[in-house]
């Protein structure tokens, strides 16, 4: 897993206003707490140097070695980061500080591997059910991915969380949850239509027969 130095900074002032000035000054508000700490600390991070970290293939599951106020070392993961619903610029964020030998619980994003039979050749299409799953890990040992292969997968077929490799890692999820299926995208002809269908004949039958028939006492 990627890690990141980043040098953050306590701040005493909470507040709208506040955050506004900080951002005004590209910085990003933020929040640590976790191992080691007695409360919630809030800090202040250089705005280039976060989405920087961001950038990182990790993503949002990058570990952060910070240094506070220039002396304090800790080692965090991102719990949270607040965007601004249209420029999507980061407006807040809050920091997981770790201890590197206890496992953490995070979510891992899902990649697929190769193109299933039933969507090659049978028609199908893939759709997901899960996009990522909720995993225990140690800080050391967080996946970028979990690697599903739906190569095999034929209509109608599914993958499920206790189909999944999990060396290494907690998967804390239903077992019996379904994360991938193969559906047929043809219609079928309703059995409804079908039985409209032969009772039309029997009535056209019927009919026929009817008019054939002549009326009693007739010539």
């Amino acid at each position: 897993m990627a890690s990141v130095d980043l040098s953050v900074a306590s701040r005493s002032d909470n507040g709208k206003g506040v955050a506004r000035k900080l951002r005004a000054d590209n910085q990003i508000p933020a929040v640590l707490y976790g191992h080691d700490m007695d409360g919630a600390r809030p800090i202040a991070m250089q705005s280039m140097a976060f989405r920087k970290a961001l950038m990182t293939r990790a993503g949002l599951r990058v570990i952060l070695n910070l240094t506070v106020d220039g002396a304090d070392k800790r080692v965090a993961i991102i719990r949270d980061v607040q965007r601004h619903p249209l420029s999507q610029d980061i407006l807040h964020a809050d920091l997981l500080a770790i201890d590197f030998t206890q496992p953490v619980e995070v979510d891992i994003p899902i990649h697929a591997i190769g193109t299933p039979i039933g969507v090659k050749t049978e028609g199908g299409v893939l759709g997901w059910a899960q996009r990522e799953l909720m995993v225990r890990v140690l800080p050391s040992n967080i996946p970028e991915s979990i690697e599903v292969d739906v190569t095999e997968l034929h209509v109608g077929m599914s993958i499920h969380v206790s189909d999944l490799k999990t060396d290494g890692f907690e998967v804390l999820e239903d077992p019996e949850q379904t994360i991938c299926s193969v559906a047929s995208t043809k219609i079928e002809e309703e059995p409804v239509e079908a039985e409209l269908a032969e009772g039309e004949v029997a009535e056209a039958d019927a009919a026929d027969t009817d008019e054939g028939k002549k009326p009693d006492g007739g010539e």
